[in-house]
Order: C-alpha cells, then sequence, then structure tokens
C-alpha cells in the first residue's frame, strides 16, 4: 500500500529509503537500550527527510517499511510511504519501493543511517548520470557496503545488500554492461551503525536531531550515579 503517491515524469528520480521496522540498530546494543534505539533511527530518518526538503526532492521520496508509526511520520515531511506487511529483508524493501516507483526515470536508494547527507550527495547521482553514467554506486567507509544506489528504470539489477553489496553491485552492473560512475564522500560514506560510529559522529559537529538526541541521550548514560550510603 502506498500513500501520498506522487506521478513520476520522465525525467524524475525517485528517492526510495528502507526503514527497518524490528529491532532497529541492534549492533548499538552494548550502549543504547531498544527505546533509545528506536529513537535515533527516528531522528536519523528526520536528518534524512529535512536534508530532502532542502534538496526539494521529499515529494518524490518513498520510505518502505513494516512500521505504521514511522510511515505516519514520514508522512508530516511531504514523503510518500510504502508499507510492507513484515520485516523481509532490504533487498525485499527496495524491490518493493522498485516497484512502485516504476514510473520514474531514475530510482536513487538510500538508508536512512546517514547523519552527514548533504544536499549536494543527493544532488551527485542525478549528475553523473546526465554526463554518461546508467548506474551510479557509493560505498561504504569500508567499501563492504552501498550506501548509495541509484538505478535506471528499465534494466533488471540484482540486489545485494547486506551482502559485500558494494562489490557485487559493480558486478552486476558489468555482467549487464551499464556504464558505472561511483560517488563517495563523507556524507555518503559515513553512517551509524556500530558503537565507534557514536564516537566518531559528535567529531563532526553536525547539528540536526541526531547530535541532539545522542547528546541529551549518552550525557545522561554517563552521569555518575549517587553513591548509596
Amino acid at each position: 500500500m502506498i500513500s501520498r503517491m506522487s506521478t513520476g515524469s520522465t525525467r524524475s528520480t525517485a528517492v526510495i529509503i528502507p526503514v527497518k521496522g524490528e529491532n532497529p540498530k541492534g549492533r548499538l546494543s552494548s550502549l543504547l537500550n531498544p527505546i533509545h534505539r528506536r529513537q535515533l533511527q527516528v531522528a536519523m530518518l528526520e536528518d534524512t527527510l529535512q536534508t530532502l526538503i532542502k534538496a526539494r526532492m521529499i515529494g518524490h521520496a518513498f520510505i518502505v517499511s513494516s512500521d505504521r508509526q514511522v510511515l505516519e511520520f514520514v508522512q508530516r515531511f511531504g514523503a510518500n510511504s510504502i508499507s510492507e506487511p513484515k520485516d523481509a529483508g532490504v533487498n525485499s524493501a527496495v524491490r518493493r519501493g522498485l516497484e512502485a516507483t516504476a514510473s520514474f526515470e531514475r530510482r536513487l536508494v538510500i538508508p536512512a543511517d546517514l547523519p552527514l547527507l548533504g544536499v549536494e550527495d543527493l544532488k551527485a547521482g542525478p549528475m553523473l548520470v546526465r554526463e554518461g553514467a546508467q548506474v551510479v554506486i557509493s560505498p561504504s567507509e569500508t567499501f563492504d557496503g552501498t550506501n548509495m544506489l541509484l538505478l535506471p528504470r528499465d534494466d533488471v539489477f540484482t540486489l545485494h545488500f547486506d551482502d559485500d553489496s558494494f562489490r557485487k553491485h559493480v558486478a552486476t552492473a558489468n555482467r549487464l554492461g551499464l556504464k558505472i560512475a561511483v560517488y563517495y564522500s563523507r556524507g555518503v560514506g559515513f553512517d551509524i551503525d556500530r558503537p565507534r560510529d557514536l564516537h566518531r559522529f559528535f567529531k563532526f559537529r553536525r547539528s540536526g536531531s541526531t547530535l541532539t538526541f545522542l547528546g541529551r541521550t549518552l550525557r545522561k548514560a554517563q552521569r555518575p550515579r549517587p553513591r548509596s550510603r
């Protein structure tokens, strides 16, 4: 089910953002409890939506999730929501998004945990397409993940998220004979997935909901407890 469906034009780009519904950010469990991990997920998603608004791409943004509260949340910002019955992995969510945006000329897939994402990053993919690329792939910092993937409308592209995806997406594009552009910046490379990422994030001093939430939450966690007498 799709809410607030936008009509794709032949010269437009849809943005697909899969959002996990159950147990988000489980790798941060040593620092954050389930409620805080959920709140962090929403804070990062809000920062992503705000960047899409600044880039004037929010009306063509499609958030895919099994979490009804997340889908209602994104609609407040003017984004479209795509409901899935249950969490079935990133690849399944992205495929659902691709099916829903088949009328768009290009589809840009990004995660919701890129707190340094900038307008220039969102604009980079379409710009590289205008220069001749057919597929744009952005690796994670460790080059084992894909943090941005721009696909054309007509090609059948096998997805490999969460499975050494950067290398496999490059190999898939080569096998299909598509012209590839690799785009990298700190904005698309840095994601918050492990405890060390939380500590590194503060060094960038990027204002927004993510910084506000983490600053407040981690300060409370680090306050010394009064000694019992």
